[in-house]
């Protein structure tokens, strides 16, 4: 079997969330060549989150480097609101 190209796993992490269960040819490629889709991403200023043990993977800003040129920001922060923080803190308690 061939080793999956980066762009398997970087295409469908940069449109959004991947899950293991929806998204199985992305979430192999990430288990097999974790390192350099971390590499590859982290030149457009993201790091790659993967939680193996949940099932899924999302990308978030990297910490800002004081040397480096500032970027922008590729992932948008939403404000939540009370009742829909509280909700989610509720169903992750329900969760566990």
């Amino acid at each position: 079997m061939d080793e999956p190209r980066i762009a398997e796993a970087a295409v469908p992490l940069l449109k959004g969330v991947v899950y293991a269960d929806s998204h199985p040819a992305a979430w192999n490629a990430l288990l097999t060549i974790p390192n350099q889709v971390r590499d590859h991403l982290s030149a457009l200023g993201v790091e790659v989150v993967i939680d193996e043990s949940e099932g899924y993977a999302f990308l978030r800003n990297a910490p800002a480097d004081p040397d480096g040129p500032d970027l922008p920001r590729l992932v948008s922060r939403r404000p939540l609101t009370y009742r829909v923080s509280l909700l989610i803190v509720l169903l992750r308690r329900r969760l566990l």
